[in-house]
């Protein structure tokens, strides 16, 4: 799992870049789905969601993020299910993709 780890810095180090208000703005919804790894990962779930919308996608509210089994990267669902994004590691720059 050490490249979770390295996934992990690039994705806190965009809370350099991100600013403050697009982070606070991003409510977690009250029946959000997430897998057991990142749960408990409030600032990473918000960093994703942060890339997100920095890219120019819509995600006005968190409904789950799992992490990829096979691969570097997560998967973020937003309003209200809606929306589906992948957030991946290619090459050591992340990609973001609607799903």
């Amino acid at each position: 799992m050490k490249y979770k780890s390295f996934f992990i810095k690039i994705i806190l180090s965009l809370l350099i870049i991100i600013p403050v208000t697009v982070l606070a703005s991003i409510p977690i919804e009250s029946d959000a789905s997430f897998t057991t790894d990142i749960k408990d990962k409030v600032e990473l779930i918000e960093a994703l969601a942060g890339a997100v919308k920095l890219s120019g996608y819509r995600c006005d509210s968190i409904s789950g993020a799992n992490s990829f089994v096979w691969s570097r990267g997560y998967t973020l669902t937003c309003n209200n299910f809606s929306y589906q994004y992948k957030i991946e590691d290619k090459g050591g720059k992340m990609l973001i993709t609607v799903d």
